[in-house]
């Protein structure tokens, strides 16, 4: 891996260089956990990805990602931070991996799945919710793409 120079989503033409931003996310911790926990416990950070899945894929959808969009990804985990999270969040961590993501239409439904199953953390719908709608209207172009999932999400999350 070390020869690696550098990686592109197929997807969305994103590259990650040098290679190590991509590979990173992947990391192991030194007491053994996934360095992706971001201090949360499985669960939660399970439920904060699937929110920062559903964002990262509106941010995407129209082919670009503009500032104010990952503006409004960051606003998304500051927001998460101060409802769920404690002192050991790494929210420089979750922002940057959230900018990150490449999720595909399937990722998106499924993150709306955890974010609507029983037992989610109260709140967290809406707060995705309201994020979305930020995000989508963020770059002053509703997209014919973005206006279809974020009913899509508009109806599973209401």
């Amino acid at each position: 891996m070390d020869r690696i120079t550098e990686v592109a989503c197929g997807v969305t033409g994103e590259v990650y260089s040098p290679a190590t931003l991509f590979f990173d996310r992947f990391e192991v911790s030194n007491d053994g956990g996934a360095a992706v926990g971001f201090g949360l416990s499985v669960r939660l950070a399970a439920d904060l990805k699937a929110g920062l899945n559903v964002l990262a894929f509106l941010a995407k959808v129209d082919g670009r990602v503009v500032h104010a969009e990952r503006e409004v990804i960051s606003k998304f985990c500051q927001s998460f931070a101060v409802r769920y999270a404690g002192d050991d969040f790494d929210f420089e961590g979750v922002c940057s991996h959230g900018c990150r993501l490449a999720p595909d239409a399937e990722t998106f439904f499924v993150s709306i799945e955890r974010l609507t199953r029983e037992g989610a953390p109260v709140g967290l719908p809406a707060l995705t919710r309201r994020f979305a709608g930020e995000l989508i209207a963020a770059d002053g172009i509703q997209d014919p793409k973005e206006f279809y999932y974020g009913l899509k999400l508009q109806e599973a999350l209401t």
